[in-house]
């Protein structure tokens, strides 16, 4: 709180990521309000999930679209900051409805790589670093300090545990009905759910893809008064 104090005395802007574990009633209200009252110009909400050294991430779905019901209530009734997750959905929706969401499901996928501390080049699944596959060994596709960055790159699709996450991305275009959204879900929730890269829906997806599509409709469809 004294880091953001000096960031609005100094007329800097800034975002904030919650990760959330409450799903109680109220909780995402609160959290609006409170995001509000900070200032924030925008808001990112991560579900807790289970990944890396965390097992704890087991949250009900059914909480999870009451929460972001709630959410879009909330954000409804004060839209003065952004909030990352709902301008995602709206965004696919607003597609949807005006007929051209059909072309996000051939977009080439847009990864998120990671050169660490130490140099280890992980072209996706930045959340994997650090961490070892009984079939893989390390997660890693080479190392910027012994090779070029752009040669790691043209090549780590030839890297196993590479091959198998872009396998499982492809799994979940052809298998499941909200790829056109979610684009293939996350690399590293994979991993540490299924103890696999190549399979398609998670916890994750479920909680924090599926259940919030379904809480903004949820949303939308209550009466007025």
């Amino acid at each position: 709180m004294r880091g953001i104090d000096a960031l609005r005395r100094a007329g800097i802007g800034f975002n904030i990521i919650a990760v959330v574990s409450d799903l109680s009633a109220g909780a995402a209200d609160r959290l609006c309000r409170f995001a509000c009252e900070l200032g924030c110009e925008s808001l990112a909400v991560n579900l807790a999930e289970t990944k890396g050294v965390y097992t704890g991430g087991r949250l009900p779905r059914t909480g999870a679209i009451d929460f972001w019901q709630e959410l879009a209530a909330s954000w409804q009734a004060d839209p003065r900051i952004r909030i990352r997750d709902l301008d995602h959905a709206y965004t696919y929706i607003r597609e949807e409805l005006s007929g051209i969401a059909a072309q996000r499901a051939g977009r080439p996928i847009k990864p998120l790589p990671l050169v660490t501390w130490d140099g280890h080049y992980l072209p996706v699944g930045a959340e994997l670093a650090g961490f070892h596959s009984p079939h893989h060994g390390p997660f890693t596709a080479g190392n910027v300090l012994r090779t070029p960055l752009a040669v790691l790159a043209a090549r780590a699709e030839q890297v196993p545990w590479g091959a198998e996450a872009m396998a499982g991305i492809a799994n979940c275009r052809t298998r499941c009905e909200y790829f056109t959204y979610c684009r293939g879900g996350q690399v590293a929730n994979k991993y540490f759910e299924t103890g696999r890269l190549d399979a398609t829906e998670t916890a994750y997806c479920r909680t924090s893809k599926i259940s919030l599509l379904e809480g903004i409709l949820r949303h939308a469809e209550r009466p007025r008064t």
